[in-house]
């Protein structure tokens, strides 16, 4: 019979990504700091860049207490920044499938019964502005610092902390109707397990891309 490691975590908690460097306590802190200081303001500045450079100084702060005072790695707070696909390939072609299928289902709705709101103009800005800063300054924070810290609170039961992180990020994002805030929700909860699947910042970036690329198809309306 093989000799078991008793340091070694079993096979489901490593696959599936369960544990959490941030502790619980700090985790608490961190997720209380959050909505104190951008429940409010995420709703009155709409996502616009003031409300961008806010979320890089928080987490600029809370990652150099993380890393420098409890001598956590930078890929024990946010994850790993690693080449997207690298270790799990299918997994990031699957994700990218039911986010295109979801976000095209999820328009044609909108289409059908807003005239098509959700439609932008594709130009450098707006490519920007959808498909480059968004992903860059949300992922960390969302999928990163704030998935990590609940990951840390509900440990071992990641659904919780993964559906929690989804519906603070679509509670963030103001929607003109029902269908943009159920579309939130559910990339949210999409980039989560993502997140807790591979630890791959970087993968979850790329998905987010491709679900605000979306804004910029318009579909035929039969």
């Amino acid at each position: 019979m093989p000799v078991s490691n008793g340091n070694a975590a079993p096979a489901a908690t490593r696959e599936i990504g369960w544990s959490s460097s941030i502790p619980p306590r700090v985790g608490v802190v961190i997720v209380i700091t959050y909505f104190l200081m951008f429940g409010y303001w995420a709703q009155l500045l709409h996502f616009d860049l003031t409300f961008v450079l806010q979320m890089v100084c928080f987490l600029g702060i809370i990652l150099t207490i993380l890393v420098s005072g409890l001598r956590l790695r930078l890929s024990e707070t946010i994850g790993r920044l690693d080449v997207p696909g690298r270790a799990h390939p299918k997994l990031l072609a699957l994700m990218l499938l039911v986010a295109v299928v979801i976000r095209l289902a999820l328009k044609l709705v909108a289409q059908s019964l807003a005239h098509g709101t959700d439609i932008r103009t594709l130009t450098a800005w707006n490519f920007a502005y959808e498909c480059i800063i968004p992903p860059l300054n949300e992922e960390p924070v969302f999928r990163g610092l704030l998935l990590m810290s609940l990951l840390a609170i509900f440990q071992p039961r990641w659904g919780q902390a993964v559906v929690l992180a989804a519906f603070t990020f679509s509670w963030v994002h103001p929607a003109r109707d029902l269908e943009q805030q159920i579309a939130t929700f559910l990339l949210g909860c999409l980039l989560g397990v993502m997140f807790v699947r591979t630890r791959s910042l970087s993968s979850c970036m790329v998905v987010h891309a491709v679900w605000n690329m979306m804004v910029f198809v318009r579909l035929p309306i039969v």
